[in-house]
């Protein structure tokens, strides 16, 4: 299985606000690394974690780049960006959910569920996507990885 990370798992480990949260997802990161799960992310995700941390936390611009980098070379991870626009407009507009989530929900490997998309965010329930919270992981077991692309 392939496992699509949200905004919020990187954040989670750049901001440490919460210690079970930030246990949960560096946890999760680690094991991206040591490719014992296959995971994914959005370019929409990357900007999504660049906007927050520049707005949100009032993190400089140079220190932000840093950071994107930083989740750009996490070793394991691959940077996919294949949308389905439509889909994700009508989702936008029939779910009340958030654009972006509506963006990561219609892209075609989440859409079909052959993704589960990690993340805390609840309006992943409303879509109609696999969703699991990243705290859920550590119950999976070792995966080997293939070619997400």
């Amino acid at each position: 299985m392939v496992y699509l990370l949200d905004t919020n798992v990187f954040l989670r480990t750049l901001v440490r606000e919460d210690e079970k949260t930030f246990g949960e997802c560096t946890s999760l990161l680690e094991r991206v690394k040591r490719l014992e799960v296959e995971a994914v992310t959005a370019g929409v995700i990357l900007t999504e974690v660049g906007w927050t941390l520049g707005s949100y936390y009032k993190t400089g611009r140079a220190a932000v780049a840093e950071k994107l980098e930083g989740i750009v070379r996490l070793g394991g991870l691959k940077i996919v960006d294949r949308y389905d626009w439509g889909r994700a407009f009508r989702f936008y507009g029939d779910l009340n959910v958030k654009l972006v989530d509506a963006v990561v929900a219609a892209m075609p490997e989440v859409y079909k569920k052959e993704w589960t998309v990690v993340s805390y965010d609840e309006d992943f329930r409303k879509l109609p996507v696999k969703w699991v919270k990243p705290g859920e992981m550590r119950k999976l077991g070792k995966k080997v990885p293939s070619d997400a692309s």
